[in-house]
């Protein structure tokens, strides 16, 4: 089970390509983080309007946005603190 989640704007040409080497870098180190498209943003209580506005991560259960989600989703990938 993932307890971190990306939520991102696939559609952003810069959100895809930043997400894609996060994906990979996740991927090459089994690291159970979940990526979704801004489509998928009300699960969190997000419009997709407001999720496309800013970076949404989501760890155990508290969403976070901004500077606070990047934080937190470099703190789950190597090479990132």
């Amino acid at each position: 089970m993932n307890d971190t989640h990306v939520i991102y704007n696939a559609s952003c040409p810069i959100c895809a390509r930043e997400v894609a080497a996060y994906r990979r870098r996740a991927e090459a180190h089994a690291r159970p983080i979940a990526f979704h498209d801004i489509d998928a943003a009300s699960a969190w209580g997000l419009t997709p309007e407001d999720a496309a506005r800013r970076f949404h991560v989501v760890r155990d259960g508290k969403l976070l946005s901004g500077v606070d989600a990047f934080v937190a989703l470099w703190r789950e990938l190597p090479g990132f603190r």
